[in-house]
């Protein structure tokens, strides 16, 4: 297994781009098994003290078939690490993300950081996954 982020170029050939977001992928036999991305361009808005070791978290999404390995979790610490990041904050304040920020040990961005509308729905998040995923030829 390997993992890597994405080139600017890969970025944008999936449609996946975005300024100040840095994508880490897992690759096994050339597939992307998984996928978690770090936004660092609101890191400003997320508290009060920022110390610039931070970022919202964004995707976080591992193929059904690969879930029971934990990939997602070794992705997420090393991508963490490659990027010096202490903090990653959920991106959105709703009851279940802060429950889960809560047990994974993520932060909780202040009331009112978090742009409206950055959310999607769940299944045109994960269709734009798949077809960026797709348009790299990097699918199953």
């Amino acid at each position: 297994m390997e993992f890597r982020f994405l080139t600017e170029e890969e970025a944008r050939t999936s449609g996946l781009f975005a300024d100040g977001v840095h994508i880490a992928v897992a690759i096994i036999d050339g597939r992307i098994v998984s996928m978690a991305s770090y936004n660092t361009a609101f890191r400003y808005r997320l508290c009060d003290n920022c110390t610039n070791d931070c970022s919202m978290g964004g995707i976080t999404w591992t193929d059904k078939e690969f879930r029971s390995l934990g990939i997602f979790k070794d992705l997420q610490k090393w991508g963490r690490e490659e990027l010096g990041l202490k903090k990653v904050y959920i991106s959105t304040r709703g009851p279940e993300e802060i429950a889960i920020a809560i047990e994974k040990g993520l932060a909780i961005p202040k009331e009112g950081s978090v742009p409206p509308g950055l959310i999607e729905p769940k299944w045109v998040y994960n269709r734009r996954i798949l077809d960026g995923i797709a348009a790299l030829g990097m699918g199953a």
